[in-house]
């Protein structure tokens, strides 16, 4: 399910640390009310605004677009966009696990490296044959 355009202007103002919507608002470049306008009525920001929102919270510029999107559409379009949005969180999952899995042995192969070959004045140290060599 997308967020809502609350959502992203609290993680804003959280992630910012801005203790009112009115600060926001300045961030965003608005003059007047436009937050306070945006939550009472429901009114989205433009596309650029919504970039901008979504970088003050922290999250992802894409996928903030594809929530923008989400409502802004109805139907089999406002579906698909979900199912898009969808199999951008899973993929970002997978890969997120995939590299906290390979991390621990990066790690250990520099700590190789700069314990082992620097002392024997290597350049390069090669994880799977575990060696240092120069270049």
């Amino acid at each position: 399910m997308a967020n809502n355009l609350d959502w992203y202007l609290d993680r804003a103002k959280e992630n910012m640390s801005f203790s009112s919507d009115r600060k926001l608002n300045l961030a965003l470049g608005y003059s007047g009310n436009s937050i306070v306008y945006m939550r009472k009525k429901g009114v989205l920001p433009s596309p650029e605004k919504m970039v901008k929102i979504s970088e003050l919270a922290g999250i992802d510029p894409a996928v903030a677009l594809m929530d923008f999107a989400i409502w802004n559409s109805d139907g089999k379009a406002k579906k698909t966009y979900a199912t898009i949005l969808q199999k951008i969180t899973q993929t970002t999952a997978i890969v997120v696990l995939f590299l906290t899995s390979i991390v621990p042995y990066s790690a250990n192969a520099a700590s190789d490296f700069d314990n082992n070959c620097k002392a024997k004045g290597a350049s390069l140290y090669l994880m799977e044959r575990k060696g240092c060599f120069s270049y």
